[in-house]
């Protein structure tokens, strides 16, 4: 039986995760800050002129640092997030030292000192089919934002300057943050201000933390792939099931073990107390991980077993860096989503087979225990670099080097003894009909339980015939899923027989999802009621995939937006040199070198994942897709140089050594947008186009390289210096150009032949 296509789009992500893991293995991905004076203050340094000009300065900094440090450590509670969206999948965690995050008389978030607190909402890096790693980009607006309000509320005006006859003009308060080796913050807002006689002005504020977030990020990121890629926590899980299972009633449950004897006893085990000894079992033994590479303690044991036990716990999944001690937790209290079977009720015993003895011979029993385990709970992974700040809330204040701890979750998936992916125990669609349902009360899904369950398929018997779309022919084996609107998790159905058809009952519902999958072939889908009164025969016409000739082509986005603009997309000559707009727009294309890679990924793709070069070829049907498109390839970055604003700077560098030019695989594009293919079948060649914001040819700085041109909303955006008279003696005009999906998305439609 095939998978559901939720599945497919869940190995797509693990698919495209590894290649890029395996792409960027040469790549060192962090940026070395580096002071020109060691022992460089952490602020800016001002010589005051007027009087009041200090005092002033002070006091919107002690507005600005409060605010920087509570958002910091909001953000090492709440596994980087400062606001958690309500529907977001969770884990409530108590912080060792008290400290939870409550909203404040205006609903912002504050940290607080509550011991009875039940804990901090944190949510999953890592769930069951999904990945949600926040990126810097995303961290970074989140904590300008809390930094721009909690300043700005409180200054309260400068109510008090006021009072002592101070005139103030208020321009617009921006924060910009940067999170890299430390983290830094400029803020500008314009003040002008008249006391007396006297008239001065401020601006621009500074301030850095030293946590280095950039290397704490990057820590995260890459545990969450290693999972992803070779699901330790899940053989961790099963390895424990393993070492503590056999068949003995104090034991777990074994996976399979077949005991002979004459005594024909039975072994049997309660479902509840299974559950309550693997939840003890696991937050005994997931302290014992180790990161190689990693500060850690190792643990060490005269017993030859127990060494090679501990031993088989240390994995190899980060570059070396003493500086960083990461460790692993599960507590009972977070729960544990938990089944097994065949069981009975809440009883669970093996077969028993008895064979007749013979004159002199005894009868002969055989137990045979095989269980399954459908298992579900979060791992906590905490990452403490040593040589970031502790902070404390409490007194506005940080200890250099004392360590930053900084905590996320990762959902551990085990169905049926798999790890991550559902398998059957059996083709017999009573079994799969068994399974399914049982599976949505495992997964925690938001479909209602029961609408899977076979009591409640209680329409009238509903026929549906699936054909060929072209010859006409009957569809055997395709499978019928069935789903209740705005619910991920379809129930199992039925299987079309040799004449393409299918006859069964169904839950009963108003404009639910019914979808017809069948290997070769795309998959169908049609919203349908089942009431009483409605249709109670479907036909599915199903297109056969076809494989056609892959090319994919660059889209260099500076050019291509340049462009855009000067010829109001591409409908008008270039003004200022009279070239052609079609010319214009095939100038940005450009072939993918050997050494690049571009990687597509879609829960519509009939494999779920396109990579080019290293495929020639792709099977495709007539659809709409959403494609996620990352390109990788050679890059030669030189340093940025930044001011700190006390006469000093900060180097910027992508190179291992944190100097010099780095060169060596980097992102040199990622978007997202959508296609449409029509008549596929009639098509043997296809052309896509990836977009980039740099070439491999291209020299350019640490701050081109990671100033992305493609934000969250899909859209494009990026500044330019243009001549807008055709006039080299004029000055040029900067302009930030915006892109929307719905300008750009047309001239990257693919082309068939």
């Amino acid at each position: 039986m095939t998978r559901i296509s939720s599945k497919r789009g869940q190995m797509t992500v693990f698919i495209i995760i590894g290649i890029i893991i395996l792409i960027g293995a040469s790549f060192v991905s962090y940026i070395v800050l580096q002071k020109a004076e060691e022992g460089a203050p952490l602020e800016k340094v001002i010589k005051f002129e007027y009087s009041g000009q200090e005092e002033m300065y002070h006091y919107i900094m002690a507005c600005l640092k409060p605010a920087v440090l509570e958002g910091l450590e909001i953000m090492r509670l709440q596994g980087g997030y400062i606001y958690v969206p309500d529907d977001v999948e969770h884990v409530v965690v108590k912080d060792d030292r008290n400290r939870v995050v409550k909203l404040d008389d205006f609903g912002s978030p504050k940290v607080v000192d509550d011991e009875a607190a039940e804990g901090n909402r944190v949510p999953y890096w890592l769930g069951d089919g999904y990945l949600d790693i926040p990126s810097k980009q995303f961290l970074e607006k989140e904590l300008g934002f809390y930094v721009e309000y909690e300043t700005y509320k409180c200054i309260a005006d400068f109510e008090n300057f006021r009072q002592k006859g101070y005139e103030i003009g208020l321009g617009a308060l921006d924060v910009d943050i940067n999170l890299d080796n430390a983290v830094i913050v400029n803020m500008n807002f314009p003040l002008k201000i008249k006391t007396g006689d006297i008239m001065f002005g401020l601006e621009d504020f500074n301030y850095i933390v030293p946590v280095d977030w950039d290397k704490i990020l990057n820590a995260g990121t890459d545990i969450v792939l290693y999972e992803i890629v070779n699901t330790y926590l899940e053989d961790f899980t099963n390895q424990m099931i393993s070492v503590y299972s056999g068949p003995d009633e104090e034991m777990l449950p074994p996976f399979a073990a077949t005991i002979p004897g004459i005594t024909c006893k039975h072994i049997t085990w309660n479902v509840d107390d299974v559950h309550a000894k693997l939840m003890a079992i696991i937050y005994k033994n997931m302290p014992n991980i180790r990161v190689d590479k990693t500060n850690y303690a190792k643990l060490e044991s005269e017993n030859l077993a127990a060494k090679n036990f501990y031993d088989s716990l240390i994995y190899d999944m980060l570059d070396e860096d003493m500086s960083l001690h990461i460790s692993h937790e599960y507590r009972p209290v977070w729960g544990m989503d938990f089944d097994i079977k065949p069981k009975a009720g809440n009883t669970l015993r093996g077969d028993m087979m008895r064979v007749q003895g013979m004159m002199f011979i005894p009868s002969f029993c055989s137990a045979k225990y095989s269980f399954k385990y459908f298992v579900q709970y979060p791992s906590m992974v905490s990452i403490m670099h040593d040589d970031s700040a502790d902070i404390d809330p409490f007194t506005n204040s940080f200890a250099r080097n004392e360590g930053y701890e900084f905590a996320f979750p990762m959902k551990t998936v085990i169905y049926g003894n798999q790890k991550r992916e559902y398998v059957p125990r059996s083709p017999l669609i009573e079994q799969a009909e068994s399974e399914a349902a049982e599976l949505m009360k495992v997964m925690n899904i938001s479909a209602p339980p029961l609408f899977c369950e076979p009591e409640q398929r209680l329409s009238q018997n509903i026929t549906i015939a699936a054909k060929d779309a072209f010859t006409g022919d009957a569809i055997e084996g395709a499978e019928i899923f069935y789903n209740e609107p705005f619910s991920t998790s379809p129930c199992f159905i039925d299987v079309t027989d040799k004449d393409g058809r299918s006859k069964a009952q169904y839950p009963i519902c108003h404009n639910c999802q019914i979808k017809l999958v069948r290997e070769g072939y795309g998959e169908k889908t049609a919203f349908v009621s089942t009431g009483k009164n409605e249709k109670s025969a479907y036909s599915f016409l199903l297109e056969p995939l076809k494989e056609l000739d892959l090319i994919v082509k660059q889209v260099y986005l500076p050019d291509f937006m340049k462009y855009h603009y000067e010829t109001d997309g591409f409908t008008k000559d270039r003004l200022c040199t009279g070239e052609e707009a079609d010319d214009l727009l095939l100038r940005t294309f450009r072939d993918i070198e050997p050494d690049e890679m571009v990687v597509m990924t879609s829960n519509e793709l009939p494999d779920g994942v396109i990579i080019y070069p290293l495929q020639d070829t792709a099977k495709l049907y007539s659809r709409s897709y959403t494609l996620d498109v990352f390109v990788w390839g050679n890059a030669t970055i030189e340093p940025s140089r930044y001011d700190t604003g006390d006469g000093g700077h900060i180097n910027m560098s992508l190179h291992p050594t944190g100097k010099g030019t780095y060169k060596g695989k980097y992102p040199l594009g990622n978007s997202k947008y959508d296609i449409n293919l029509q008549n596929v079948s009639a098509k043997s060649e296809i052309t896509f186009f990836a977009p980039v914001n740099i070439l491999p040819s291209e020299l350019i700085d640490v701050k081109r390289a990671t100033t992305p041109i493609t934000s969250a909303n899909n859209t494009f955006e990026y500044k330019y210096l243009l001549d807008h008279d055709c006039n080299i003696s004029t000055p040029t005009v900067e302009r930030t150009i915006k892109l929307s999906q719905t300008e750009f998305e047309p001239f990257l439609q693919p082309v068939m032949k």
